[in-house]
């Protein structure tokens, strides 16, 4: 179920549900550059749609899960330059997202796992999940843990399908998550040419040998892309993002039961 098109009545139904857990998913993402090709709000789609599905997912296992509209802004400094790139304050986002959690917990869920898809947000939204949960520890009594699921846990996967690929930012694995996502409607033929055409430059590119903290994007990438933004590994690129997000769904929802079963032995 998706708050933003459900009435309060239907969102306390299923708070009714005592018998089952009931779990919040905040999807975050952010509104940045991912080169000439892909979406600026590419993480932030990817987000909601892994928000979806593990919801859907884990209503199988006597869950029930309602998905909260995402945080589409959130820290991008080294993307700034670019056109249309959006960035927030660090300071400010993690009090903002603080809130936005906190809110969402007065309501009797059993927990809030939010879905990270954006690197640079995610240290934040570790330190309030950390807040929160040890609160309720001081406090004694159930805990209703925040739970972050975001890109930090997602290189093993790619390992599995794609080897030792190396990128970081969008390359051929965020092309993957978003084809997943978007599908053929978005990735016509012409796009897909329009990308084979720019991977071929990109590989023709030499990048500056230098990885400097704070070092704007467009100093250290080629038209804003690190790693190759297509590669073929003998694979169509629909098996593989399936295979990849269908890995990804897994690896979330046994996280949660983790979680939950250790609640438990306490």
């Amino acid at each position: 179920m998706n708050a933003e098109n459900s009435s309060y009545k239907q969102v306390e139904t299923v708070l009714a549900r005592t018998a089952s857990l009931r779990i919040a998913y905040l999807p975050v993402g952010c509104t940045e550059q991912h080169g000439p090709i892909l979406p600026m709000g590419t993480d932030t789609l990817v987000a909601k749609k892994l928000a979806e599905d593990l919801s859907t997912f884990r209503n199988g296992k006597d869950n029930d899960g309602i998905v909260y509209p995402g945080i589409a802004f959130s820290p991008s400094r080294s993307n700034a330059n670019y056109p249309g790139s959006t960035t927030v304050a660090e300071d400010v986002f993690r009090s903002y997202s603080a809130e936005v959690c906190h809110s969402i917990l007065r309501h009797s869920f059993d927990a809030l796992v939010i879905i990270c898809m954006h690197g640079p947000a995610e240290p934040s939204l570790i330190e309030i999940a950390f807040q929160f949960n040890q609160k309720q520890f001081e406090l004694g009594g159930d805990v209703r843990p925040i739970i972050v699921l975001g890109v930090s846990r997602l290189s093993g996967v790619f390992q599995r399908w794609l080897g030792s690929l190396e990128g970081k930012h969008a390359d051929y694995r965020e092309f993957l998550l978003l084809y997943k996502v978007l599908g053929t409607d978005f990735f016509r033929p012409d796009v897909l040419t329009a990308l084979e055409n720019f991977s071929n430059c990109y590989g023709k590119t030499t990048l500056p040998d230098i990885d400097l903290p704070g070092m704007p994007m467009e100093l250290r990438s080629v038209e804003g892309v690190i790693g190759a933004p297509m590669i073929d590994i003998g694979q169509a690129h629909h098996e593989l993002a399936d295979g990849i997000w269908g890995d990804m769904i897994l690896d979330f929802s046994e996280t949660v039961d983790r979680t939950f079963a250790g609640l438990r032995t306490l």
